[in-house]
């Protein structure tokens, strides 16, 4: 399993979102469009 990458940009109109998307090794989603990706 890889490190989790860095946190994506905020989308300021949606900071309170659903979970975003989990990064295709490790990545962890956050709320709104704010996301991170595994490397």
């Amino acid at each position: 399993v890889g490190p989790v990458g860095p946190v994506g940009p905020v989308d300021p109109v949606d900071p309170v979102g659903p979970v975003g998307p989990v990064g295709p090794i490790s990545g962890i989603g956050t709320g709104g469009r704010k996301h991170s990706q595994g490397i």
